[in-house]
């Protein structure tokens, strides 16, 4: 039961970090920390449970940005039925996560499931003081620490990605890196001069927020020693994609020896698809040894300029 509590929680931090990512404005993140504050004093104090979820439920209906985000996260409760957990957490969640805080009686937790008042408030009461306070603590660090700590619970609870925890504990790829997309212009001599002009890190940290759009907790490795992998990221299919970057000259392409590296990687980390992404091109013996696996795609500077113009195809 414990680690289904676990998960559940695992599953619930995802939730909001996903939620939070979407509020751009500082005053409106500063808003989220500050509602999550006086939720968390809630729950600490000593009056009655009923009292509690009245108090909470006020605190929640008086600011537009706190709805917001936890609107979005009941949500993905409501449909958790197709969230990728395993089978026996999917069927603990109506029992252990609805129905912990009885409140104005048994079975109360269970009958809030589907209320608009309750499902909310019952989301508060699992994630409790420590759980909100993991949140607040992730939120108000100027470093990504929300997005680190989000993703190091991910990648803890997940069956696919867990494998890959131990490279990632022990430092080889160190900590993840947020994806960030750097602004572009619209004018494709334009994002060729900004694709070239970026840093190495820069560039990893610019592939990988395409990648977002099939995962937000899609991210980048510590640069360096990296194992052959410059992010991973979970497909909706429930397998792993994982990614590899190059910044290199335009006269300086890709060669066979680095595809070779990178096949290594995609069967080393059981991936389901790997992306090789490069400022440069790819020489005929690169693409011919990249043929020689159906799970691995290239991607040039051609082809990652028509990623800017018509958002990329993760599907096949």
């Amino acid at each position: 039961m414990a680690d289904v509590k676990a998960n559940i929680r695992n599953w619930l931090i995802k939730l909001f970090i996903s939620s939070i990512q979407h509020v751009s404005k500082d005053d409106n993140r500063l808003e989220i920390i500050r509602w999550l504050e006086l939720s968390r004093n809630v729950l600490a104090s000593d009056v009655s449970q009923k009292e509690k979820f009245t108090q909470l439920y006020a605190l929640m209906n008086a600011r537009k940005t706190a709805q917001i985000v936890i609107n979005s996260v009941v949500d993905g409760v409501k449909n958790y039925k197709n969230a990728d957990l395993p089978l026996a957490v999917k069927v603990s969640i109506p029992v252990t996560l609805l129905a912990m805080p009885m409140i104005g009686g048994h079975g109360a937790g269970i009958a809030a499931f589907g209320s608009a008042i309750g499902l909310p408030v019952f989301v508060l009461f699992f994630l409790g003081v420590a759980g909100i306070t993991s949140v607040i603590e992730a939120m108000a660090s100027p470093d990504a620490k929300i997005f680190v700590m989000g993703t190091a619970a991910i990648i803890a609870s997940d069956v696919v990605l867990r494998h890959i925890k131990t490279a990632l504990d022990d430092g080889i790829q160190g900590p993840p890196r947020e994806p960030l997309r750097a602004e572009m212009p619209e004018d494709e001599a334009g994002i060729r001069a900004t694709l070239s002009a970026m840093s190495p890190t820069k560039f990893e940290e610019h592939v990988m927020s395409f990648f977002k759009v099939i995962d937000p907790l899609a991210y980048a490795t510590k640069p360096g020693i990296d194992g052959g992998i410059d992010g991973f990221v979970k497909h909706q299919n429930g397998k792993l994609i994982v990614v590899q970057c190059k910044h290199y000259a335009s006269d300086n392409p890709v060669g066979r020896p680095a595809i070779h590296q990178f096949r290594g990687a995609i069967d080393e980390n059981e991936a389901w698809r790997g992306y090789f992404v490069t400022t440069s091109y790819f020489t005929h013996h690169a693409v011919k040894s990249a043929e020689h696996s159906k799970k691995m795609k290239l991607i040039d500077m051609d082809g990652l300029v028509s990623w800017h113009k018509n958002a990329p195809n993760f599907q096949d």
